[in-house]
């Protein structure tokens, strides 16, 4: 985890940018009982709990992360949001949001700075 250490350090969840991030008020318009999904979930804790963003298998991670297909299996029977945070750190094995975009419908609810909320959907068609 990168709460500790130097202030200046980019992946430090506990330095303002993070303070801001889960200040901001595009927030507000995650629905209730949205699974959320961040690129960066450990950046919105303690504000709202995140699953991490789905992960491009093979790559970087041995970890647990959803992978894309587990996660678009989901989408037509549980409400799903992604909290995109385009701030530091960017982790090559998450796939990026013009990826998502290619994959998924994501329908815009908020944004607000370097905070965007999306509503996930399945592709269409």
């Amino acid at each position: 985890m990168f709460a500790t250490g130097n202030p200046f350090f980019t992946g430090n969840y506990s330095a303002d940018v993070f303070r801001s991030v889960r200040a901001n008020a595009a927030l507000d318009a995650v629905p209730d009982g949205c699974r959320i999904y961040s690129n960066l979930p450990n950046g919105l804790y303690p504000r709202l709990e995140a699953r991490w963003s789905p992960r491009r298998t093979g790559l970087e991670s041995n970890e647990r992360v959803p992978e894309l297909r587990d996660i678009t299996r989901t989408l037509g029977s549980t409400p799903s949001c992604l909290v995109w945070i385009d701030q530091p750190p960017r982790y090559g094995h998450l796939w990026s949001l013009a990826e998502l975009r290619r994959r998924l419908r994501l329908v815009q609810l908020a944004a607000r700075g370097d905070v965007v909320v999306y509503r996930m959907l399945p592709p269409s068609g």
